[in-house]
This record gives structure tokens, C-alpha cells and sequence, in this order.
């Protein structure tokens, strides 16, 4: 079913005000797509996820480790030298790779850089190989090197919050339209809070020993499949009686969790993961339906 409102702002789509969203950010992979207004599209894309993409934010390093691109990360060596580091090449970049110090040089970067700057040193080239052969590899990759990185738990919120809302409403859009879940969502997504959401953990395997404990006196040994799965994107909805923990893992790596004010439980009365398909779309996985399997079979 085609979305009639906007799930990030609750507004009526038009057909001059509706854009395409990728739920999961387009530039870590994500495929799912929902309807949006372009305004939303906008100021999320600028106020949220283009923050967190920065060369300092932990989500930089998520992309890296996805393939999906990234940047260099900012870091800093003991003798406070600001230099970059490339997880990939495992190699240092600076802007003063080879520096005189005493009688010698100190370098920081990786051995193309150096090798460069050496020339523009006007060294020739066998003596840049008899340096580069006595230089220590630790000076190359960075061992001692202090990563600078930020985390900015407001714009993990406000993206949790989004994600939760894109996926939840794909799949069950009465639940996340004009409902107290729903409403709670867009403030934190919209940026509208006065304080942070109370945060949840987001160790999927807390919920995993959760069911198991639940299934145990019924199903002894039984053992719940992974809520998890490599390589995809995914939101999980833990239904309390008066809230609902949202979790957004990317790519495997599990986020931030938040505590949301709003019951879904006219939804679900126990987990659902949602996950982004390779179709545009979500796929949904009822934790209730693994159980019923499961009592089913014993």
C-alpha cells in the first residue's frame, strides 16, 4: 500500500510534496524505500544523517567497515601530531608526513606519502628506499594513534527515531500514523525534546536470553535463531505495556536503543524485527510466529 502521509512529520502527501526516503541511508547500503514529503527528506538528510556520515562520527567508521565508502578518520599520534588514519590500507596520512626533528626526520603517513614528500625533499630515489627501509612500520600505521572520534547521542536518537518510523510504517501504518507512539517518534525525530529518550540496550542477545527464558518451561533446550543477520539493516520493536524500545542496527553493528513513550501493543504483543530487502522493501519477522513454530514442533 502506497503511504498517504509522511511518517516523519504526520502530513499529507501531495503529489508535488512526496519524495522517495531510503529508511537505512542510502550511502550505507540501505534499499528500503518509503514515501516521504521532500521537506522531511531535506532537514533529515542535512540535520541528521549528513552529520553523522562526518569524517569524526562513529557511524563513519560502520561505513568503512560496510564497503559502502567513508573517510579517513581524524586521530592524533602522542607527540600531538593531528594526523588521518584509513582503516582499509591501515596507513596514516598527514599534511607534514616526513618533519626534521634534531638530527633526523619524523614521519607520519603512509609510504606512498612519504615517499612523495622525500621527493619533493629532492631526494633521489635510492636515497628515499635506503630511508623508507629503516623507517618503523608503527610510524606508518598509526599503533599509538588516539582516534578522534565523536559521538552524538541526540543525532543517534533523532536517527533511530526516523528509522523506527519508516520501517514501522511500511508494515503496520495504523499503528505509526495519528497514535502516541507515533507522535513521541516525531519529536524525537523531528528534533523536538527537551531532553534525550531514555536509552535501551541495544545487545540483541539480551532479548534472545528474554524469549529463550519465556520458551524454556515449555520447549526445554529450544533456542531462538539470531535476531540478527549480517550484512543487512534492521529495527527492532520490543513492546512494553506503556512504551516501546526501539533498536536500529546497520549492517550488523547494533546502535543505540531508545525507550519511546506509546503502546504498540494493538500491533504486536511480542518482538518483530524488521529488515531492509534487497526488493526496496521491508521484511518483517514475528518473534510470536518463531515461537508457535516452535510449541508446534515439540
Amino acid at each position: 500500500m502506497e503511504s498517504t502521509i509522511c511518517p516523519y512529520c504526520g502530513d499529507a502527501l501531495s503529489p508535488s510534496s512526496t519524495s522517495r526516503d531510503h529508511i537505512f541511508m542510502y550511502a550505507l547500503g540501505g534499499t528500503a524505500i518509503v514515501r516521504a514529503c521532500r521537506l522531511c527528506n531535506s532537514k533529515l538528510g542535512h540535520e541528521v544523517e549528513g552529520p553523522l556520515l562526518k569524517a569524526n562520527q562513529l557511524l563513519n567508521l560502520v561505513r568503512i567497515t560496510a564497503g559502502a565508502g567513508g573517510q579517513r578518520v581524524p586521530g592524533t599520534l602522542p607527540d600531538e601530531r593531528e594526523v588521518t588514519w584509513d582503516p582499509r590500507s591501515r596507513f596514516l596520512e598527514s599534511q607534514n608526513p616526513v618533519e626534521r626533528r634534531g638530527g633526523g626526520f619524523v614521519v607520519s603517513g603512509s609510504p606512498d606519502q612519504v615517499r612523495a614528500h622525500l621527493r619533493r625533499m629532492r631526494r633521489v630515489p635510492e636515497q628515499i628506499e635506503k630511508y623508507m627501509s629503516s623507517v618503523n612500520p608503527e610510524n606508518l600505521g598509526g599503533k599509538d594513534l588516539q582516534l578522534n572520534l565523536r559521538i552524538e547521542p541526540v543525532l543517534w536518537a533523532r536517527f533511530t527515531a526516523k528509522a523506527a518510523l519508516g520501517a514501522g510504517y511500511s508494515v503496520a501504518p495504523k499503528c505509526f500514523t495519528s497514535t502516541p507512539i507515533a507522535e513521541n517518534l516525531r519529536k524525537i525525530c523531528s528534533g523536538r525534546i527537551n531532553k534525550l529518550p531514555t536509552m535501551a540496550s541495544a545487545e540483541m542477545q539480551d532479548y534472545e536470553r528474554e524469549i529463550n527464558k519465556i520458551l524454556d518451561p515449555f520447549v526445554p533446550g529450544y533456542r531462538v535463531s539470531p535476531l540478527m543477520t549480517g550484512g543487512r539493516h534492521h529495527m527492532l520493536f520490543v513492546p512494553q505495556e506503556k512504551s516501546t524500545i526501539c533498536i536500529a542496527s546497520l549492517k550488523g553493528v547494533k546502535l543505540f536503543g531508545i525507550v519511546v513513550p506509546g503502546s504498540i501493543l494493538n500491533w504486536i504483543k511480542m518482538p518483530v524485527l524488521l529488515t531492509d530487502n534487497e526488493t526496496g522493501g521491508i521484511s518483517e519477522r514475528y518473534i510470536e510466529n518463531d515461537i508457535k513454530k516452535a510449541l508446534v514442533g515439540k
